[in-house]
């Protein structure tokens, strides 16, 4: 409650007529964007996400899974919509391969959102476990026995960590600033969340640990640019 915006700094009324903006600014955006790209069907994905935003805040936030599963399938779709407007457009027979393995890279940058993203989503709910059940939400922070919830934490943790760590050692003899930096910035936060997991109990432990996880969406989206400067000036 000591969070909340609406109603307090913003006028409900000025925070809806911001919304509506958004939305119409959104949808138009996506519009010229499809058509430029000449993926016109494309343009509806804004208008659908904007539908799905607006039933999660008022219904499926309140539903297990459901609702961590849709926040963290829409912040992984900018960055594979990035290939589907920008790449595939521009696939053709010489450049087919190129293209395919463009996409390939862009769909696991898209995972690696999605998986943190549904991470960080299950920490705030036990983060905010007790206004959730004062609202009679149904989390699976507040479903699940704590030390089920803190396994299956754990366990999604390990199931990101061991690619991306395989992946940092298989390309350090060709590419040591970004295994460095995939290791570094990246693995190490992870493992290091594993412990702050199996100790968490308060908000305030939860909070820590997905302020990490934010930092960690951060640096993994970063390390497109790092590998891509290393390419070329390394």
């Amino acid at each position: 409650p000591k969070r909340i915006t609406i109603g307090k700094s913003i006028k409900e009324n000025t925070a809806w007529n911001l919304y509506y903006a958004a939305v119409i600014i959104a949808i138009a955006c996506a519009y010229l964007l499809a058509q430029e790209a000449e993926v016109n069907d494309l343009w509806m994905i804004a208008p659908l996400a904007a539908v799905i935003l607006y039933l999660y805040a008022y219904d499926l936030k309140a539903r297990p899974f459901l609702g961590n599963f849709i926040v963290a399938a829409l912040s992984a779709l900018p960055v594979f919509l990035v290939g589907v407007f920008d790449i595939l457009p521009a696939a053709n027979d010489e450049n087919a391969l190129q293209v395919s393995q463009t996409m390939e890279v862009i769909l696991a940058y898209s995972l690696f959102a999605f998986g943190i993203s549904f991470m960080r989503e299950m920490v705030k709910d036990a983060e905010d476990k007790l206004g959730d059940k004062a609202a009679e939400y149904k989390t699976l922070a507040l479903i699940l026995p704590a030390g089920i919830f803190k396994a299956i934490l754990i366990l999604l943790l390990l199931v990101h960590i061991v690619p991306l760590a395989y992946y940092s050692f298989d390309i350090f003899g060709n590419d040591k600033l970004s295994s460095l930096y995939l290791f570094i910035l990246v693995v190490a936060p992870l493992v290091y969340l594993i412990y702050k997991s199996a100790l968490a109990h308060s908000p305030s432990d939860y909070k820590k640990i997905s302020t990490i996880l934010k930092l960690i969406m951060l640096t993994g989206i970063l390390s497109m640019l790092v590998f891509t400067l290393s390419l070329k000036f390394f």
